[in-house]
């Protein structure tokens, strides 16, 4: 894992979480994404079918990883109760806790509660390959935003 240090503007390696280390080259261990959770580095593993691991960066400087949680992620049930065994594709942070599980081949998403460690939800989501993008809102407010619009530049409509 390459970080950026934005003070001194440079880059350093990383260390993977512990049991990510010893993984590595592993076949049960396919699928590693980092994302942002309730204002954690998060590394979410896949590991085999059917068991999901949260790592979370405790420490950045010491580069401490905590295993937050491991999900037994039950196979995807599609339209007309068949079983899939397709290892889900991407995990997502949906705020308050919670996290989608998504097996894109499969058009198949799960709401899993980390707080109440249970599966809220599947959705199917059609037969398509799937692609999502996150996207959260880092522009920080100025107050040229909020100042009075100039006369010499048109307004435009964008709705009605």
């Amino acid at each position: 894992m390459l970080a950026f240090d934005t003070i001194s503007e440079t880059f350093r390696l990383m260390s993977r979480p512990p049991e990510l280390q010893q993984a590595a080259g592993d076949a049960t261990t396919t699928r590693q994404q980092l994302l942002e959770l309730d204002g954690e580095l998060v590394v979410a593993a896949m590991q085999g079918v059917t068991s999901l691991a949260i790592w979370a960066l405790q420490d950045y400087k010491a580069e401490v990883w905590t295993l937050r949680c491991r999900v037994e992620v039950p196979p995807s049930t599609l339209y007309g109760g068949i079983s899939n065994n397709v290892m889900p594709s991407m995990v997502l942070s949906v705020g308050a806790g919670a996290i989608l599980i998504v097996d894109r081949y499969c058009g198949v998403a799960r709401l899993y509660d980390l707080k109440e460690k249970r599966m809220r939800s599947q959705i199917y989501l059609g037969g398509q390959y799937l692609t999502f993008l996150a996207f959260r809102g880092s522009i920080m407010p100025h107050a040229f935003f909020d100042s009075p619009r100039s006369s010499e530049v048109p307004h435009i409509k964008f709705f009605d």
